[in-house]
């Protein structure tokens, strides 16, 4: 049960962290759809939801993607690096190499 729910949060982080991927390619159809051209600015009409969709992409991005890689990578590498640690602590204590 316990590798059920870390890969059910693993999961949950790896599509969180592809919301803003996908935002992106939505945009991507959407220009292509109203006939902007490849480069450069678009005026065509409808194109003025654009510059809204491109701040929500960066707003999400700018926001998920530091979570998911905290809850992803760096909380269970501080985990398993800490969990570590006391044990060796223990170990100089009993040693008599913690006093000071």
């Amino acid at each position: 049960m316990k590798y059920l729910h870390h890969a059910i949060r693993t999961l949950w982080w790896f599509a969180a962290a592809y919301v803003p991927v996908a935002q992106f390619r939505f945009y991507k159809s959407y220009w292509s759809a109203i006939g902007c051209p490849i480069s450069g600015d678009c005026y065509v009409p409808g194109s003025e939801h654009l510059y809204g969709m491109e701040w929500l992409i960066v707003s999400s991005a700018a926001v998920l993607w530091p979570l998911c890689l905290w809850y992803l990578f760096i909380k269970p590498w501080r985990t398993s690096h800490l969990s570590a640690q006391p044990a060796a602590q223990a170990d100089a204590v009993a040693t008599g190499a913690g006093a000071a």
